[in-house]
């Protein structure tokens, strides 16, 4: 007995084992283990010993050893008793994360005979770590399974070789195997009949390779790896696995290169782990180049990997390689299938509807949507939701779009570019469907009908500046994109570039994108607009004329020049009215109805607002109707006609949910949360500002979220809730100091004003009015320098 301790704590110790680790996988307690050690116990119970030879994996003579150092306490196997399989790959020592998924797996598998015999499913893409985690969820389910665990590698192997394997493992002679499928699942299962094993089949292809693999009694477990759902496997729990966050990925980097090459560049490990975008196997291969290419830095890594071109060459060690795993998926796709694989690497999207490929590939859009649903059953593509009108999104991981670039990188130059110009014009065509109708929605179907499509241009740079001047009113006027702004500007001054023959000043289209600047959030860019402007008037592009004059408009009025603003946008509304263009004619309306607003003049605002609705009401148009109703609540709201404003922002209220434009539904709560407050519903105005923020915030609306946060202070003013008003205030004009906006400055310094007259601050308090007076006076806001006025007098 006096041996028994030292040779558990050195068999421990050589399994890389903690007492507790080993406790858990014996099934027995870590105060048992630690006494043994020890040796402050008697003799060890036999169930003892067998479940630590068991948890420490011991096998013939090293198990014979060890028991016999117990005091022969452990009953000897007989030579017809089955002896326990443990044929489990080494679980790797650096698993890190996935805390969740082994969880749940650990607690459908290991439920014990009562549960009968539980499935489970592990699905998920090349490289995502499917097998690491069935590995290390298997071997701490050891002790709950005593008779053994098999590993059943599938691969290109069948379910007849499979049994073959597993037959022979359980002690079946070779000759006395079945010939035929069934017969040898019948034997199988006769042999694991009575028994508590866990069977792992991993790399499964399909249902029918894994169904014979199963055991059939209660008390049994199987668990399953593949690249697709195996959405047919009986009775299974599935279980999708994706990429480690961002914190995980940076942990299993520092445990394969070691902390310490880890913490020193702290900065270009986190470049890395991102560019290996969450797939463990990535990273892992990065970890072991910084490990044993002791010469690379963890900043040349990250150089070498932020080169696209060469990323999945980089991702290589040993015999390990992204592009390896990345093969044997797509080699299982058929010939379609690789096809529309590797044109959508071409796109360089976030996500894309369906009617995009089909554009790719000169096809109508029913004929893609079949393929589409492959990949992403084989996890080589992902849904990433559905758009506003109802279309499936799809989005590629970094590393498969690098890849499927690879696959058409053979492909003539010609026919790529062909496929983008195709693209391009499909997209120009929305914009174009999109005017027409001042949107109704995208149909469902998309606007791709296949090659007798009309085709807007022929050049791929035309079509690039045209969508990208297209995306003015309505990606960033209607739906505040404007951290796209500078990229979009870039790509339109290229492409425009291109097509220098078509526009004398080819850099001017890409001025109706417009860029944050030093004059404000939008931007001085009245000159640049001025001359494209005059540059489509030359060239007798009226359309293109009236559209900039729009956005000169809106900069002016963005930027506080009011008086500036009213001229473009009165001659936008005259030229869209004679080319019949209704829709930008009540998009220019709106605009002006705004301007109006913000002069004072409500009569002309109100007008213009009617006559945008009567556009949208003759078009059965309730969407954007309501947009119009909420310019005619917002201009009720401020010139004080509280309860015409609540009646107007209410009405679209509703449709705007309905409709999913979570934009401006946000700033329709905004807006009735001032109109609740002229009615002195201070906690129904309390609630609509934090409804707004809320929506705001989700999405990323900062300037936005700023605006309701002024108004959640205005409504806890009305509460006497001084002291959270005034904080709300502060933070407000910080933040529009910080974005560089003087108009909103000078409001939340009004603001703040009211909020430090209520608290006795009046010195203070007039130091705020006294400050914002001359922005209001210099920018034409005549209400808010009269308000300002009005309390300087008090």
């Amino acid at each position: 007995m006096s041996d028994f301790g030292p040779l558990l704590r050195r068999l421990r110790r050589q399994a890389l084992l903690t007492q507790e680790h080993l406790a858990e996988l014996a099934g027995v307690a870590t105060r048992t283990v630690r006494e043994l050690e020890r040796g402050r116990t008697g003799r060890p119970h036999a169930d003892t010993v067998r479940l630590l030879a068991d948890a420490l994996q011991l096998r013939g003579d090293a198990r014979a050893r060890f028991e016999s150092s117990a005091g022969g306490s452990a009953a000897p196997a007989t030579l017809d008793q089955p002896q326990p399989l443990s044929q489990l790959p080494p679980e790797v020592p650096d698993f890190t994360g996935r805390h969740r998924e082994v969880a749940d797996l650990m607690a459908h598998l290991g439920a014990g005979p009562a549960a009968g015999m539980p499935v489970a499913v592990v699905s998920g893409r090349a490289g995502v770590g499917k097998t690491a985690l069935a590995v290390h969820v298997a071997h701490r389910l050891r002790a709950r399974f005593p008779d053994g665990q098999l590993f059943l590698h599938l691969g290109a192997a069948g379910a007849p070789e499979a049994l073959s394997r597993a037959l022979r493992s359980l002690g079946v002679p070779g000759p006395a195997v079945p010939e035929h499928v069934e017969d040898r699942a019948a034997l199988y299962r006769a042999h694991l009949s009575g028994r508590r094993v866990l069977v792992l089949v991993d790399n499964a292809a399909a249902e029918a390779q894994v169904r014979p693999l199963l055991p059939g009694g209660a008390g049994s477990a199987a668990l399953v790896t593949s690249r697709g759902a195996l959405a047919g496997l009986e009775a299974s729990r599935w279980l999708t696995l994706v990429e480690l966050e961002p914190e995980s990925s940076l942990e299993l980097l520092s445990r394969v290169a070691g902390a310490g090459r880890v913490e020193v560049a702290a900065d270009q490990a986190r470049t890395i782990v991102g560019l290996c975008g969450g797939l463990p196997l990535a990273v892992r291969i990065a970890g072991a180049r910084l490990a044993t290419e002791r010469r690379l830095a963890a900043g040349d890594l990250a150089a070498r990997l932020a080169d696209e071109r060469r990323r999945l060459d980089e991702l290589r060690a040993g015999d390990l390689a992204v592009r390896t795993s990345f093969n044997a998926s797509y080699e299982a796709l058929d010939a379609e299938a690789r096809r529309l694989f590797g044109v959508l690497g071409l796109l360089d999207a976030p996500d894309f509807p369906a009617w995009v490929p089909a554009a790719l590939l000169d096809r109508a859009v029913a004929e893609v949507e079949d393929t589409l649903g492959l990949l992403a059953g084989a996890n080589l593509l992902d849904v990433a939701g559905h758009d506003a009108a109802g279309r499936r999104r799809y989005r590629l991981h970094d590393l498969l779009a690098a890849y499927a670039r690879e696959r058409v990188r053979d492909e003539r130059v010609t026919t790529r570019q062909a496929g983008v110009g195709r693209a391009l014009d499909a997209w120009l065509s929305v914009v174009d469907w999109v005017e027409a109708r001042v949107p109704e929605g995208v149909p469902a179907g998309g606007l791709w009908r296949g090659p007798e499509a009309a085709s807007l241009t022929s050049e791929t740079g035309d079509a690039g500046w045209a969508a990208a001047g297209a995306l003015v009113a309505f990606s960033f006027e209607l739906r505040a994109h404007w951290d796209r702004w500078p990229e979009t500007r870039q790509v339109a001054l290229a492409a425009a570039g291109r097509v220098g023959d078509r526009l004398e000043t080819p850099a001017q289209p890409g001025a109706l994108v417009v860029t944050p600047g030093d004059a404000g959030p939008w931007g001085d860019l009245s000159v640049e607009l001025e001359a494209c402007a005059a540059a489509f008037r030359e060239i007798a592009e009226r359309r293109w004329y009236a559209a900039t004059l729009l956005m000169l408009g809106n900069v002016h009025r963005a930027a506080g020049r009011v008086d500036e603003a009213a001229a473009p946008l009165e001659d936008a509304v005259g030229v869209f009215r004679e080319l019949g263009a209704r829709g930008w004619e009540a998009m220019a309306l709106l605009s002006l109805g705004s301007l109006q607003t913000v002069q004072g003049c409500l009569d002309e605002a109100v007008e213009r607002y009617e006559a945008c609705l009567a556009i949208f009401r003759e078009r059965e148009d309730r969407t954007w109707e309501a947009y119009a109703l909420r310019g005619l609540g917002y201009a009720y709201q401020q010139h004080g006609r509280w309860e015409a404003a609540v009646r107007c922002l209410e009405r679209a209220l509703p449709v705007l949910r309905e409709a999913g434009d979570q934009l401006w539904e946000g700033h329709t709560e905004l807006t009735l949360a001032y109109a609740q407050r002229g009615l002195r519903r201070f906690a129904a105005s309390l609630t609509h500002a934090k409804g707004a923020e809320a929506i705001l915030h989700r999405l990323g609306d900062e300037r936005g979220e700023v605006m309701a946060r002024r108004a959640a202070g205005a409504a806890l003013l009305g509460m006497r809730r001084l002291e959270e008003a005034r904080t709300c205030c502060e933070r407000c004009l910080d933040a529009f100091r910080a974005q560089g906006d003087p108009i909103s400055t000078a409001r939340a310094t009004c603001d703040l004003g009211h909020v430090l007259r209520e608290l006795g601050r009046g010195a203070e308090a007039a130091a705020c009015f006294l400050a914002c007076l001359p922005v209001f006076r210099e920018r034409g806001l005549r209400q808010w320098e009269a308000e300002a006025q009005r309390q300087l007098d008090r």
